[in-house]
């Protein structure tokens, strides 16, 4: 099910913030001078989630998630009393 008026915040640039559609979709404007390492998912005022978005490895490198148009899906197990539709 998709998570509809989920805040999503940048964790170092908490100006940074998009709101999820209807479908779950969000989209936040990279500025070109920093890069981020966490989103906070907030609910109500709530933070419910943190996604690291860049993740490293000493064999398979460095990944990034949540870039370049890509589509990556996170998902989340909820408790029903942070969020009701």
């Amino acid at each position: 099910m998709p998570l509809e008026n989920i805040k999503v915040v940048a964790r170092d640039h908490p100006d940074t913030i998009s709101i999820t559609n209807e479908k779950g979709y969000f989209k936040l404007n990279k500025r070109a001078t920093w890069i981020e390492k966490y989103l906070y998912l907030y609910s109500k005022n709530k933070k419910i989630d943190s996604i690291s978005i860049i993740r490293t490895h000493p064999e398979y490198g460095v990944k990034y998630y949540f870039i370049e148009g890509r589509n990556d899906t996170l998902f989340l197990k909820i408790n029903n009393n942070v969020i009701k539709k």
